[in-house]
């Protein structure tokens, strides 16, 4: 007979036990002989039950050309993890050996690996972009063994011979990858690279230069039969790895659309340095009479969304634009930086989502290369008159601002003029004659005033 020392028991000559908890046991084995003399001994041992760890892991640094960091995270009761292996989803692997353990290994086809066995580096081979399946494959020194996979995606490296960078998403996804995030939202995601079919968003921009055809946007239509967004949805679509040291004066522009629930259910546009964390591009400054940020064309148009993913703030576009819009912003601030990554962050609050009313979010034709117009800046003023040299002192501060970043996109030209009481020895000195038709062709009937071109 068997005692398995947790009050269950068994008279099999071969059997098996399973235990409940975690914990130390001793285990009994008792054998009678089957003579008339009936002789009995017993033999005792006693072990550990570990239980089953649960592993995990995050992992940060997506672009091709760096190496992605895996970090473990797998949880033991009782025990401890003894070995490590790690399958990355490109046909390489490394292990099973002591997380302590370090190691360099250069694979074959160019991956590498390094780090240690409990946290890795892993270098994905040039080109080798797309989905992953990473495994993570533990063992405890209860001799307890179990997995866990993850899928990741390694972003492409926009380096300066690729620019400008332009994606119409017309034959393919870009290269961009749709990601749920199941911390803040449901882990559910909408998101997908289609033709959009919702019962608002139900058209496609017009194609960009050089292209004929526009049927295939980025869209938040995967969700009630194809046609709108999920509630409590947080999720993203991450871009490619941007170096951006060789554009002098950089911009991105897109087209979007979008419909959803004013001011619960919106989309923001973020940038990370490291791809863990991330701030809006553009989320700050006051909306104008048009509800948009005052930075950018056709940029954010509220401050408070409630359902946009953390990041900085709650700016973001939402509501209803009713047309495809066209944004763009300038990226002077990031001009210096090597490896930036954008992303779409999507996110809605826990409100049912009206499919007829609501479509999500569309976006489609991201370029992204140096600016390469200026505009003129006509400025009217008289230097013996106040309100003129107040306004003087504030335009150029302005113009300082710009030439500090290293960047100027307008040509400037001041043009003066006297005022009643007020002569403006520039003007009266000057044989120009075409003040007053400058002055005549834009409507102005008061000084200080600036045009814009």
């Amino acid at each position: 007979t068997w005692s398995f020392g947790d009050g269950k028991a068994s008279a099999d000559e071969i059997t098996q036990n399973q235990y409940d908890n975690a914990g130390q046991y001793t285990a009994r084995l008792t054998v009678t002989s089957n003579s008339t003399l009936g002789c009995q001994d017993f033999v005792e041992k006693t072990f550990f039950i570990g239980t089953t760890p649960v592993p995990g892991f995050d992992f940060g640094n997506l672009c091709n050309d760096q190496f992605t960091n895996f970090v473990d995270q797998t949880v033991t009761q009782g025990s401890n993890v003894v070995s490590y292996q790690w399958s990355f989803g490109d046909r390489t692997a490394i292990g099973p050996a002591s997380g302590a353990d370090v190691l360099s290994v250069s694979h074959p086809g160019g991956a590498e690996s390094q780090g240690t066995y409990q946290n890795p580096e892993h270098k994905y081979a040039p080109g080798d972009v797309g989905e992953k399946m990473v495994t993570l494959t533990v063992e405890t020194d209860a001799g307890c063994i179990a997995d866990s996979s993850r899928s990741i995606d390694i972003l492409e490296y926009i380096t300066v011979d690729s620019y400008p960078y332009i994606r119409d998403f017309e034959l393919s996804n870009g290269s961009w990858a749709e990601l749920a995030d199941p911390v803040q939202g449901s882990g559910e995601i909408s998101w997908e690279w289609t033709t959009p079919g919702g019962f608002v968003i139900q058209t496609t921009p017009e194609p960009i230069e050089g292209s004929s055809t526009n049927f295939n946007v980025w869209w938040t239509g995967n969700s009630d039969g194809g046609v709108t967004y999920i509630k409590d949805e947080k999720s993203y679509v991450n871009g490619p790895c941007f170096d951006l040291t060789q554009l002098d004066r950089p911009y991105l522009e897109f087209d979007y659309w979008v419909s959803t629930d004013d001011g619960k259910s919106g989309t923001q546009l973020q940038y990370s340095f490291d791809g863990v964390s991330w701030s809006s591009l553009g989320g700050s400054g006051p909306l104008d009479d048009n509800g948009s940020l005052t930075k950018g064309l056709e940029w954010y148009n509220s401050q408070s969304i409630i359902g946009v993913p953390t990041s900085n703030d709650k700016y973001g576009w939402t509501g209803q634009s009713e047309e495809w819009k066209n944004a763009r912003y300038v990226l002077d601030h990031l001009k210096d930086r090597d490896r930036v990554r954008f992303r779409f962050a999507f996110g809605a609050n826990s409100d049912p989502v009206d499919s007829i009313q609501f479509s999500g979010f569309a976006f489609d034709n991201f370029i992204l290369q140096d600016r390469s117009r200026n505009v003129v800046l006509e400025h009217f003023t008289n230097s013996a008159e106040g309100n003129s040299t107040s306004a003087n002192r504030q335009l150029y501060s302005l113009i300082q601002e710009q030439k500090d970043q290293g960047v100027q996109d307008f040509i400037h030209v001041q043009f003066h003029k006297s005022l009643p009481g007020f002569d403006d020895p520039l003007y009266q000195s000057s044989s120009f004659d075409g003040i007053d038709a400058r002055i005549l062709e834009n409507s102005i009937s008061n000084i200080p005033y600036a045009v814009i071109d």
